[in-house]
C-alpha cells in the first residue's frame, strides 16, 4: 500500500468516527422534537432505529479500516472504504425520481459526500495517484 492509498483510508477512518457519534446522537434525540432535516420521521421509529443502526455500523466500520490500513500491505482496505460508499451511490441512482421530487440539501449534500469518498478510495486502490519519496536524501543524491 503507498502512502496515498494509506493516509487515505485513515482519514476516511477518522472522518467515520468523528461524523457517526455526532448523527447517532442526533438521530435518536432530534427528530422526535419534529424538527431538522430528519423531521419527517418524527413518528416513525423503525426508521430512526435503521439510521441509528446505520450509523453505529459506519463508526464500528470507521475504527477497522483506520486499523486495517495500518497493518496491510495491500489496498484492501481502500476496496472495503469504497463499498459502503458505492452502494449509497446506486442507491441514490435507482431512487433518483423520488429524490428529485423532493431534492433538498440533504439529497445533494449526502450524494456529493459519497461520491467524493468512493472515487478517492477508487483511486487509491487502483494507484491511480503515483507517490514519490522524495526525502532529503534522494534530492541530495540526484544533484551530487
Amino acid at each position: 500500500m503507498n502512502k496515498f492509498s494509506r493516509r487515505v483510508t485513515q482519514i476516511h477512518g477518522i472522518t467515520l468516527v468523528i461524523l457517526t457519534v455526532p448523527l447517532f446522537f442526533y438521530i435518536n434525540l432530534v427528530p422526535s422534537l419534529g424538527v431538522g432535516p430528519y423531521a419527517f420521521m418524527k413518528d416513525d421509529f423503525w426508521a430512526i432505529g435503521g439510521f441509528a443502526q446505520a450509523y453505529m455500523l459506519m463508526f464500528v466500520f470507521g475504527i477497522s479500516i483506520f486499523v486495517g490500513s495500518s497493518h496491510s500491505t495491500s489496498r484492501v482496505w481502500n476496496r472495503i472504504g469504497a463499498l459502503p460508499h458505492l452502494i449509497f451511490i446506486v442507491l441514490y441512482v435507482m431512487n433518483f425520481a423520488g429524490l428529485y421530487q423532493g431534492l433538498n440539501g440533504l439529497a445533494v449534500g449526502g450524494f456529493i459526500l459519497h461520491l467524493l469518498w468512493a472515487s478517492l478510495e477508487v483511486v487509491a486502490a487502483l494507484g491511480l495517484v503515483p507517490y514519490r519519496n522524495k526525502s532529503i536524501s534522494n534530492v541530495a543524491g540526484h544533484y551530487s
